[in-house]
């Protein structure tokens, strides 16, 4: 990798690192990640997932310890919590720029698919947005990665190192990564057809794998036989057929729609390659066309969709668009004058925005960075490929950032409302949320957080693993819970409900307060 390349990442990854700590937790997917996080940091248990301290076993641990570590180097916040999604982002650069070095042996062609793939918006949000889809898309690329490397070398600790990435792909995200992977591998087969024999390192690497992926699952059903059933029956077939347990269902057609605006500015190049491509003789090219593709309509078949489930695809999408940007040079002229324009747009449309919004502060950021980008534009006498992404992905993450810090509400964030309670009822030191689970209250609130169910899916909690009554939960629709949410002393309790929620709250929790105060769309009721 030349100079170039590495200045080209390193301003990237630093312009990451100012923006991560920026905006709050957003609510509930990344909220519930950072929290649980917190709470393996605070309690020194990384096997036993808890949230707001009830066991919560939708994912497998390996997030939450990464979290954990980043809280227990930089503090429990937002940079802590994010730091190592921009770390894999890293990663994720350089192996995209070794993959296509491996297989197509051009140095230019590599460095344009690292490019094209570091400013895939998918990808950003995936950085800027603590799930498990970062780290489960680094461990797969570098599963694809040792693949090529034994492929094209034979070398055996190639084979082992691909073993261990898809172990802690599982360990990650459960056994999905070999899904993506498996679709490499059958296309990697069939166009190119490489040969090779089946030997004693194949079963040893195959018996690690294993190893690695069920480890914390043996470990947990061997504690918790109950778990078996969960993991198998509701995590991964209701997740697959029948996403309406999750409330996560979406039509056929979803990716079909937003697959061209997560790889936005690059879905024309992509479709023009997608024609161009009929009789290509390049095998390398149709496995990645093919592999995104097919991806995408795995993934469409299933019922839960999430917009994250398909980021394994962003490495084949950069690196075919690369391959054809490469190979038909006036094309990339036309994405310059493309992306140029687009940077116009996307930079004057975000100012006119929060200046009519009246959000000045943010409009006058966006206006220096439109300033500077017209300045650069009209005194460059070259405008390459390389430079004008080094404007568009700031300009992304600029948009989100502004965009987060003046409407924290339209990202479902909370953190500016919980340090409001935090300075307004210092002395109720327990919080209750009426039929909302908040996973960030307890980060952000410094106060013991209580959740009662009554009507809401998302406020519903998986007690069936707990040995004793949780003492932070209350469901509505038990008798007993009815009865136990009457002894709160009302005198340290801070007792919020959503406006919209008002008609529904039970007299018993409410009319005992004194006091009601209203702020962002939530009542407030204390002594």
């Amino acid at each position: 990798m030349g100079r170039k390349s590495i200045g080209y990442l390193f301003i990237l990854i630093v312009g990451l690192l100012l923006a991560i700590g920026i905006p709050g937790f957003m609510e509930s997917s990344e909220a519930r990640y950072a929290a649980i996080g917190y709470e393996m940091f605070s309690s020194g248990d990384y096997l036993h997932p808890y949230l707001l301290g009830i066991y919560h076993f939708h994912k497998p641990p390996l997030t939450y310890i990464i979290t954990a570590l980043g809280y227990s180097i930089f503090g429990v916040n937002e940079f802590g919590a994010r730091f190592f999604l921009v770390v894999a982002y890293a990663i994720q650069l350089l192996l995209v720029y070794r993959i296509n070095l491996l297989l197509f042996g051009n140095a230019k062609q590599s460095r344009l698919a690292m490019i094209i793939y570091a400013g895939f918006p998918i990808v950003l949000i995936s950085v800027l947005n603590l799930t498990t889809d970062a780290y489960l898309n680094t461990f797969f690329m570098a599963a694809v990665y040792f693949y090529i490397c034994y492929y094209q070398k034979k070398n055996y600790s190639s084979l082992y190192l691909l073993a261990i990435m898809l172990g802690l792909g599982v360990l990650t995200k459960g056994p999905v990564v070999f899904l993506p992977f498996g679709v490499f591998i059958v296309l990697f087969q069939s166009f190119l057809k490489p040969k090779w024999k089946w030997t004693i390192h194949h079963w040893m690497a195959l018996i690690l794998c294993v190893f690695i992926s069920v480890s914390w699952f043996a470990y947990m059903v061997g504690t918790v036989p109950k778990l078996w059933e969960y993991f198998i029956g509701y995590q991964l077939k209701d997740r697959i057929f029948n996403a309406e347990v999750f409330h996560r269902a979406e039509p056929f057609w979803y990716y079909l729609i937003l697959a061209p605006l997560l790889i936005f500015p690059y879905s024309v190049p992509l479709i023009f390659g997608v024609f161009k491509n009929r009789g290509t003789r390049n095998a390398l090219a149709k496995v990645f066309i093919a592999g995104a593709l097919i991806i995408i309509f795995i993934f469409s078949l299933f019922s839960s969709k999430l917009i994250l489930y398909i980021l394994p695809s962003s490495l084949f999408f950069a690196s075919f668009i690369a391959y054809k940007l490469n190979t038909h040079p006036k094309q990339l002229k036309l994405l310059i004058h493309t992306m140029t324009w687009e940077l116009y747009i996307l930079i004057g449309g975000g100012v006119l925005f929060f200046l009519f919004s009246a959000l000045f502060i943010p409009a006058a950021l966006l206006s220096v960075f439109l300033l500077g980008f017209l300045c650069c534009r009209f005194k460059g006498k070259k405008w390459s490929f390389g430079v004008l992404n080094l404007w568009f992905v700031p300009t992304l993450m600029a948009l989100f950032v502004c965009f987060s810090l003046a409407m924290p509400s339209k990202l479902n964030s909370y953190r500016e409302l919980f340090g409001w309670i935090s300075k307004s009822y210092p002395s109720q030191r327990i919080l209750v949320i009426y039929d909302h689970l908040i996973p960030s209250a307890e980060l952000y609130s410094n106060k013991k957080v209580l959740t009662i169910h009554d009507r809401r899916f998302q406020s519903l909690r998986e007690i069936q693993f707990e040995d004793v009554v949780p003492v932070n939960y209350y469901d509505l629709n038990k008798t007993e819970d009815q009865q136990r949410v009457r002894n709160f002393n009302d005198n340290k309790v801070l007792f919020m409900v959503k406006k919209k929620d008002i008609e529904f709250v039970p007299a018993y929790l409410s009319d005992h307060f004194k006091y009601r105060k209203e702020r962002n769309g939530w009542y407030f009721y204390s002594n």
